[in-house]
């Protein structure tokens, strides 16, 4: 019998909720100059990049166990609360993970609102 588990971390940036909201949302351009240990390169495979139903390619760089994935932005939601989800579905991360999925939402401080 299969299992389902969830994970949730939260963590308090030292930065503005719109400004990480503006990387993550712009991974393919931002994460491998930023992160250049982690990620050799992210290539949008279909669509834009920037809007549900894009696809990408994220090649980890290093020694990494799970150098390849493949994922989809599944949602993308700027105007209620900075929430974008990915849903990963090849790629050697699914070796060992029936269905894997990524969700991330930016929160402001009482200080942002």
């Amino acid at each position: 019998m299969a299992t389902s588990e969830k994970s949730e971390v939260e963590i308090e940036l030292k930065c503005i909720a719109e400004k990480f909201w503006d990387s993550i949302k712009n991974t393919p351009k931002h994460f491998p100059k930023a992160f250049s240990d982690t990620f050799e390169r992210i290539e949008v495979l279909e669509g834009d990049g920037l809007s549900v139903g894009s696809v990408f390619l994220v090649k980890h760089a290093g020694e990494l166990d799970n150098p390849i994935i493949k994922e989809r932005l599944e949602d993308l939601d700027e105007e209620k609360n900075m929430n974008i989800s990915c849903n990963i579905f090849g790629g050697d991360l699914m070796k060992y993970y029936k269905s894997f999925k990524a969700t991330i939402i930016g929160i402001p401080t009482e200080d942002e609102i």
